[in-house]
């Protein structure tokens, strides 16, 4: 298989529907089958982060994420992921995009991203997002100091698994 004079020889090459996915080292390179000889891969070709703001929030907050390669006819090709959570892109241009956060635990996190047809963000360190802790309610507000009332707590960024989630009261 050739592209642009160089020779592919043990990468793993699928073709269905007259597409041609070519992926090197984690990166994708997609092509039709009718323009197989313009098909270009490149680490240079790939995305990017280089930064994320606010660097800190909970989910439903908006986040700006500052990165190269990016296809700014189409934001819907870019997957932004922060920790597991999906970041949902909202508006793109070629070197920022914003997106909606997901719900996640609360904790330190990589920024994630994919650009369709171009694969994954690569090179230098991943920039790392915060989703804090934010405690929306509490019932009841008040009780006596001998304990044993239950008490419901409301707000974001608690863990999905129960028992990892420990309050005090004091």
């Amino acid at each position: 298989f050739r592209i642009k004079d160089i020779i592919i020889v043990s990468a793993p090459v699928e073709i269905t529907s007259n597409l041609i996915n070519v992926v090197v080292a984690g990166s994708l390179s997609t092509c039709t089958a009718a323009d197989a000889q313009d098909c270009t891969h490149s680490y240079l070709m790939s995305p990017t982060v280089r930064d994320v703001t606010p660097s800190r929030g909970s989910a439903g907050d908006v986040v700006n994420i500052t990165a190269s390669g990016l296809n700014a006819g189409n934001c819907a090709g870019h997957t932004v992921t922060i920790g597991t959570a999906a970041c949902t892109p909202q508006t793109c241009s070629s070197s920022w995009l914003t997106c909606s956060l997901g719900a996640h635990s609360a904790g330190v996190y990589g920024v994630a991203l994919t650009v369709l047809g171009v694969g994954k963000a690569g090179g230098g360190e991943m920039p790392l997002f915060t989703y804090d802790l934010y405690l929306s309610t509490a019932s009841p507000t008040q009780g006596g100091f001998g304990g044993g009332a239950s008490v419901t707590i409301a707000g974001s960024g608690f863990n999905s698994k129960e028992a990892l989630n420990m309050v005090s009261i004091c």
